[in-house]
């Protein structure tokens, strides 16, 4: 009898051994699952910070941007525009009369 109560307490005490390495081993994983959410959380918020100030210097930076980048353009053109007309006084006559048409179409 005493060898069947042995072997019964050693079987309790391995199978509550098991039941504890269990338990730790699910609080483990629970834990870094916890603190993977809580890396993940703090990248994201990260990264909308990150968005937000760099669409704050975008919007401030927008409409500067805008008018020098339209003014460089139209001033190229008007520099084209000087040296294809230049002397040739046909072509001014001719420009300057198709430019008129269609200035006047948007007139009315």
């Amino acid at each position: 009898m005493a060898t069947v109560l042995s072997a019964s307490n050693a079987t309790a005490t391995s199978i509550l051994s098991t039941v504890q390495t269990l338990a730790h081993t699910a609080q483990r994983t629970i834990t870094t699952a916890a603190a993977g959410l809580d890396m993940l959380d703090t990248y994201v918020e990260d990264a909308r910070v990150r968005q937000a100030d760099q669409s704050k210097i975008n919007r401030h930076n927008y409409r500067k941007s805008l008018i020098q980048e339209s003014a460089l353009e139209q001033a190229r053109k008007e520099h084209q525009l000087t040296q294809e007309i230049g002397s040739n006084q046909v072509l001014a006559k001719l420009f300057n009369d198709n430019h008129a048409a269609l200035e006047a179409l948007f007139a009315s």
